[in-house]
């Protein structure tokens, strides 16, 4: 009997060794899958529109995997859309750092700079998104409304009119070069390109009102 209990007893240990042993090796056999599950936790808080919990599992998949470009990337749009422009913008600047060519990244951080006024800044990053993308019209968008908060109003223009040839259809495009004609006192170009905005479904509300350039 004696035997039998502690054999017994050795099946017992053994089990709670094994045990032991399984879950000692459980993070390293399961890591990714612990990021995917993590990863996909993030992208339903975000969808769902909370950021704040869409930030502390992106920060999650980070801390297992440190050099996670897209995790940088995904952080920083939720601290965006979180009004943490200053986390954004340090975030993409970690993305960038991993990733040198996301042109993503160059272009949001531009913007984010651009919420914080400053504008200098953000020209520099809209200028390297457009390096890379040659064809994106939103970069030079921003870049003339950059300019024009800088009372560079000529090279405001400049930009504002390569947007419009690189898309010709965005009625924000026009709203922005007839405000900037207004500024460089061209009323009867402005009037144009606030009709051109209405015919492309702008609002009314939105052109300045001593300026009837609607109808």
């Amino acid at each position: 009997m004696k035997q039998l209990a502690l054999y017994n007893i050795c099946l017992v240990m053994k089990k709670v060794l094994i045990v032991l042993f399984c879950f000692s090796i459980l993070p390293i056999c399961n890591g990714q899958t612990l990021k995917d599950e993590y990863n996909e936790c993030a992208v339903e808080k975000y969808n769902l529109q909370d950021f704040k919990g869409a930030i502390e599992y992106f920060s999650r998949v980070i801390d297992l995997s440190p050099n996670d470009s897209v995790a940088y990337f995904d952080r920083a749009m939720a601290k965006e859309k979180d009004g943490d422009f200053k986390g954004a913008i340090e975030d993409y600047t970690k993305q960038i750092a991993i990733d040198s060519e996301n042109v993503d990244s160059y272009f949001l951080r531009g913007i984010a700079k651009y919420n914080l006024k400053k504008f200098d800044e953000a020209n520099l990053d809209f200028l390297k998104t457009v390096h890379i993308e040659a064809d994106n019209s939103d970069a030079y968008y921003y870049m003339s409304l950059s300019k024009t908060e800088l009372k560079k109003y000529t090279d405001a223009m400049d930009d504002c009119n390569m947007a419009i040839q690189l898309n010709a259809v965005n009625p924000k495009y026009y709203l922005h070069r007839g405000q900037l004609r207004l500024l460089l006192k061209q009323n009867d170009n402005a009037c144009q390109d606030f009709r051109t905005y209405m015919r492309f479904g702008g609002e009314q509300q939105n052109i300045p009102i001593k300026m009837p350039c609607g109808k």
